[in-house]
């Protein structure tokens, strides 16, 4: 028997048409490096485009809803995952060859964790590197996911009832701070296999940005999650 908990890979996806069939070719390459079963969820939230179209095309479990939202997307695949770790991966992040391999030298079976990995930009230039350099050291320090996934037991997914679907914002964040509390132990993987796309921090700005993250790590640690259902989320693609 394996020590090594089965996994379920969730896409989270709205309107990804342009990224979602590399990142399913992907994942498939990356499904036979896991020493144990893996499925893969897309969970495709108010799609609009041919996304739906794309994940059927390939061997992995669709779900199809109209309604739209960033954490609802992710519980949407979380609530049909059947495996012992939920890995939630965002469909512009990309989990080069040794990320899972790394990955399953952290988990077993027995123990309940949550978390993500270490994290680098898919564009890489000064800017980009100093500030992914800071946001690893940062989120490892605060015990937080960093961008592009996060790791947790189903267990303990199914214990904290999922992500908050009324945050707009700092969903991840949220979800780690109710599993430590329910008594999860966290991890951060250190593979510098996990890319993810700096669209968003190109669009908003890396400085804007940072803010951000830091105010809603501190409206969670605070226990103000109210004050961040001020706050919009914007879509970018």
């Amino acid at each position: 028997m394996s020590t090594v908990p089965s996994l379920s890979i969730v896409f989270p996806t709205h309107n990804e048409e342009a990224l979602l069939g590399r990142t399913l070719s992907e994942a498939l390459l990356r499904k036979m490096e896991y020493p144990a079963p893996v499925e893969i969820i897309v969970a495709c939230n108010g799609c609009t485009d041919h996304s739906v179209d794309i994940a059927r095309s390939y061997p992995v479990k669709v779900i199809d809803d109209a309604r739209y939202g960033m954490s609802f997307g992710n519980n949407l695949g979380g609530r049909e995952a059947l495996n012992e770790l939920l890995l939630f991966w965002n469909v512009d992040t990309s989990l080069e060859a040794g990320a899972l391999t790394d990955l399953a030298s952290f988990v077993q079976v027995e123990r309940e964790i949550v978390g993500g990995f270490y994290t680098r930009p898919d564009k890489v230039y000064l800017k980009s590197r100093v500030f992914f350099w800071v946001m690893n050291i940062f989120c490892r320090y605060k015990h937080v996911p960093a961008a592009g996934a996060v790791l947790i037991s189903n267990s303990v997914y199914k214990r904290v009832g999922g992500f908050d679907e009324s945050l707009p914002q700092g969903t991840g964040s949220d979800l780690a701070r109710r599993a430590l509390a329910a008594g999860a132990e966290f991890i951060y993987v250190p593979t510098k296999a996990c890319r993810t796309s700096v669209r968003r921090f190109e669009k908003r700005g890396y400085l804007r940005q940072m803010l951000e993250w830091r105010r809603n790590i501190l409206y969670h640690s605070t226990g103000r999650q109210s004050e961040l259902t001020k706050h919009d989320y914007e879509v970018i693609r």
